[in-house]
């Protein structure tokens, strides 16, 4: 150390004309020149301090615990002895930890507003500084100008979760433009990334523009955003970002941007947002911008869907996403609002879908999903209800507690299924009404269904329409089995039939030749308002009519039809009339097989008294089998009255409305009857007294025989031809063989086909 002069020493001389100073040797010295920096310690060199200022060149010195070497000091006074700034440059080493802690605890952290406050970092950067920052009292921003080469360094971005490995590239800072890289590169999210950095100035600040390219694998992703839809994406993709950061002062918030067209990757959700080839190309555009209380997210994958939604934190709080093509619009962001258009929906995909989102979603993630999701309302060109196809259907979904509810309407359907989070809890299916139209050219509406493409469910359809017709109210549970389909519990009220059987419907989807098989007990409880539901005005009322029935038919339950159903029903119980049908029946059509009033104005003996006011039986029984519209009766059916009996035979076909049948008619022998004459004449003369009595113990066999007389019937159902045949013969012709129509329907002609 020593003092120096320089200048003449007399007191007149003017200051300007004289330097004087002192010059001290650093060892290990501490310099702290403003106390918003970090102070230089471990210095090392010579500090020049004269009536100019401070300096020091070629100085040694540590910045926390980065090494600065040639280190220039300059620190100089004005006129009146006061210190402007310090500018300090020089050459540095030293830890990527140092170099994050100048953007925390110097003023450059208001500079880059505080985005840098939560990183930590790991590694060596070398490079070069000037440092100028002013003492003057005037409000100027330190100006900084550096250069810095980091190679293998770690920057973990804590407050986003974020870590960069392998992180090399040279960085250029400058307080007038800013912070700029040509290339960089570091590994991120199970890829590498390149990118460049620019910065824009405006006013007092600026932004700084980061612009990315690379590859990322969707796991780390996952596990990054803890997104639960992104758990149903697999592989990796290339991509292009860009991140936006304002500072010094600026009220942008920074704005993040993404794209890639996601080859590689796969999407495990329905249709149209799901990608199941992972080399196909689906442009995704995602852009996010932040502000003080949370961010606002606007994305649009290719065609198939979009929207804007708020953030606080990585929690929805609202917003719009439309499926199909999105147009940006104004959002309210009180709640979540799925609308929008599908080409096609599944309720079997829809319900495995939500199924396995909930088991992917953490619980509170899920429960909160809920609570802001207000509806999901969108129109579907196609929508696959267990196999039917439905055109243009509205659908929607509404969470509740512990379910899913969707509700389906169309020309067709009017209802919901509500799927539940348990998948061991059957679908409930509820319909108000669904419409089925039958069209022979597509065959069987379920062919190719099979019992691993449904899911169990409770069903009720209020009202079920065929081709315009009300087929009343039906309920079962569905159960899909290995290899059938069983419609358990089966309840139906149908045009004036009750179905109540337990294990109703069975369903062999699986079988070389489908088919559906019914067994069970079909009641009738009115008759005549039965057979009006129909289509016929009958001859026939009663009430309490059971029909033990076992029917098959190939392909599905809704493949039925007359010329496809073959079996047997037997006829039990049953009490009523045999009445005058209404010839003015408006649309229903006169059922002559039972239109007995008809039949007895064509009988040889006039009946017509006995059935103007109704013939009362008891009981009706009988057994017949059924092919592809032709009813063959297997065991007679008998119309049993107090003194009377009706048996009917033969065959009756449903299709062409033709008959083909025996009819024994069996009545008392009465004195208001024509041919109590006729019985008299051959007992030679009238009876009277014990001689009837004898003639009728002699005679019982034949007198038996005489009141049962047999006639046939044939013609249509609406102009019965009867011929009377013969007296004393109640035989009929032998019945139909039973094994002719009990074996497995034949497969559906049309199904074949197809």
């Amino acid at each position: 150390t020593g003092l120096f002069v320089h200048g003449s020493l007399d007191r007149i001389s003017p200051k300007a004309e004289k330097q004087y100073g002192v010059q001290i040797a650093l060892e290990n010295g501490v310099i702290q020149y403003d106390p918003d920096w970090p102070v230089a310690s471990a210095t090392v060199g010579r500090i020049d301090v004269s009536n100019k200022g401070i300096f020091g060149e070629q100085l040694v010195t540590q910045l926390y615990a980065t090494s600065a070497s040639g280190v220039s000091l300059s620190m100089p006074f004005t006129d009146a002895g006061l210190l402007t700034e310090v500018v300090v440059q020089g050459q540095v080493q030293g830890p990527v930890a140092d170099l994050i802690r100048f953007f925390q605890e110097t003023p450059l952290q208001g500079q880059v507003k505080g985005v840098a406050d939560s990183w930590t970092g790991k590694g060596r950067a070398l490079g070069s500084a000037k440092v100028t920052v002013p003492l003057d009292g005037t409000i100027r921003a330190p100006d900084v100008s550096a250069g810095l080469w980091v190679d293998q360094a770690e920057i973990a971005l804590n407050d986003i979760g974020l870590n960069l490995t392998d992180f090399r590239g040279q960085f250029d800072y400058e307080t007038k433009t800013g912070l700029s890289a040509k290339q960089i590169q570091f590994d991120v999210l199970g890829g590498s990334t390149n990118a460049r950095i620019r910065s824009e100035l405006f006013g007092n600040g600026g932004v700084t523009l980061i612009a990315l390219e690379g590859d990322v694998d969707m796991a780390p992703v996952t596990d990054w955003l803890d997104l639960t839809l992104l758990r149903l994406t697999e592989g990796s993709t290339v991509y292009q970002g860009s991140l936006s950061v304002p500072y010094g002062g600026r009220e942008d918030q920074p704005v993040f941007e993404f794209a890639s067209d996601l080859r590689g990757v796969t999407i495990d959700m329905p249709p149209p947002t799901g990608k199941i080839v992972a080399n196909t190309r689906r442009p995704l555009r995602v852009t996010q911008s932040f502000d003080a209380t949370g961010s606002e997210l606007a994305f649009e994958l290719d065609q198939s869907a979009g929207g804007i939604l708020r953030l606080a934190g990585d929690e929805v709080q609202g917003g719009i996403i439309e499926i199909g093509r999105y147009e940006p619009k104004a959002a309210a962001f009180d709640s979540i609002r799925i609308t929008g258009a599908l080409p096609y929906a599944s309720l079997e995909e829809w319900d495995e879908f939500l199924l396995r989102l909930d088991a992917l979603s953490k619980g509170d993630v899920s429960e909160a999903f809920r609570a802001r999701l207000d509806s999901v309302q969108v129109q579907a060109a196609q929508f696959d209800l267990f196999g039917y196809a439905l055109e243009d259907v509205a659908l929607g979904l509404y969470p509740d507690a512990g379910s899913w509810r969707m509700t389906l309407l169309n020309s067709e359907v009017d209802g919901m299924v509500r799927l539940n989070d348990d998948p061991d809890v059957p679908l409930e299916i509820v319909l108000d009404s669904l419409n089925l139209i039958s069209d022979g050219a597509l065959g069987d509406p379920l062919l190719g269904l099979t019992s691993e493409d449904l899911l169990p469910a409770d069903v009720l359809i209020r009202s079920v329409y065929w081709d315009g017709e009300d087929y009343g109210r039906w309920q079962f549970r569905l159960q899909p089995n290995d290899e059938s389909v069983l419609l358990s519990n089966l309840t139906a009220q149908s045009k004036g039939m009750l179905i109540d059987v337990k294990e109703g419907l069975h369903w062999y989807p699986a079988s070389e030749a489908p088919y559906s098989r019914f067994e069970g007990l079909v009641t009738v409880e009115d008759m005549r308002a039965c057979l009006a539901a129909w289509g016929y005005a009958s001859g026939l009322e009663g009430e309490d009519f059971g029909f033990q029935t076992t029917l098959e038919w190939p392909g599905s339950p809704l493949n039925i039809d007359l010329d496809r159903i073959r079996g047997s029903i037997n006829l039990t119980g049953g009490q009523g009339r045999i009445v005058q049908a209404e010839a003015s029946s408006g649309a229903l059509k006169l059922l002559g097989i039972f239109d007995f009033a008809e039949i007895a104005q064509r009988f040889s003996f006039d009946l017509s008294r006995m059935l103007s006011e109704g013939h009362a039986f008891n009981s009706m029984t009988g057994s017949f089998f059924l092919k592809n519209g032709l009813v063959s009766i297997d065991s007679p059916i008998v119309v049993a009255g107090a003194g009377s009996q009706l048996t009917l035979a033969g065959e009756v076909n449903l299709l062409t409305e033709t008959l083909d049948n025996d009819l024994i008619v069996t009545l008392p022998l009465n004195k208001n009857l024509p041919w109590y004459a006729a019985y008299s004449a051959v007992a030679t003369g009238p009876l009277v007294g014990a001689g009837v009595f004898l003639a009728q113990k002699v005679f019982k066999k034949q007198i038996d025989e005489l009141t049962s007389l047999k006639y046939e019937v044939s013609g249509t159902f609406s102009e019965p031809n009867v011929q009377f045949l013969s007296m004393f013969d109640s035989s009929l012709r032998k019945s139909a063989d039973p094994a002719a129509v009990t074996e497995s329907p034949e497969p559906d002609a049309d199904a074949a086909r197809e």
